[in-house]
């Protein structure tokens, strides 16, 4: 395992903050744009999307922006097939889960079930916060909350490459 200096540990603390306030705000802002402009959901989405993404070495990144975005478009759509089916309530939450779940099994991919499944009960479960707001609206909020989320993380941690703060793969 490669160890980092403490300024690299303090650059990366620092850049880390940045990202996540700044997709909070982007993400609050978006709301307002899109619709009823109460963005805390969206804003936390947002900066959710972008932190979990954001790794050490930028091929991790990489790798962990492919499941969050495949992730949480399987579960978008499971979700609103859910709720089209059994309305926001406990029977959606519980086939949007098993549903993204399974489809990210087959699709191989392991690490992004986490994801899948973790979106799929946010846009359900919103439902008990704000049963008015259409399943697709939801939905779509939470997948253009996560591509911006991840666009920002993908941006800072390429502009971290190119000031060589950050390195593409784990030093041997």
């Amino acid at each position: 395992m490669a160890t980092k200096n403490k300024k690299e540990i303090l650059y990366v603390s620092i850049e880390t903050a940045f990202v996540g306030i700044v997709c909070f705000v982007v993400g609050e802002h978006v709301s307002q744009w899109v619709h009823d402009g109460k963005g805390y959901i969206d804003g936390l989405w947002c900066m959710i999307s972008a932190l979990v993404v954001l790794q050490s070495f930028i091929n991790d990144t990489l790798q962990a922006s492919k499941d969050r975005i495949i992730g949480t478009l399987v579960a978008s759509v499971v979700s609103v097939l859910a709720c089209l089916v059994f309305d926001y309530g406990y029977l959606a939450i519980f086939f949007s889960i098993a549903l993204s779940a399974y489809a990210m099994n087959l699709m191989k991919m392991e690490d992004g079930v986490r994801i899948a499944t973790a979106t799929a009960a946010v846009i359900t479960g919103y439902g008990f916060i704000k049963p008015e707001d259409s399943p697709l609206l939801n939905a779509s909020m939470r997948s253009l909350d996560t591509l911006i989320g991840v666009g920002i993380s993908l941006a800072v941690v390429y502009l971290s490459y190119k000031l060589k703060v950050r390195q593409m793969v784990v030093p041997n």
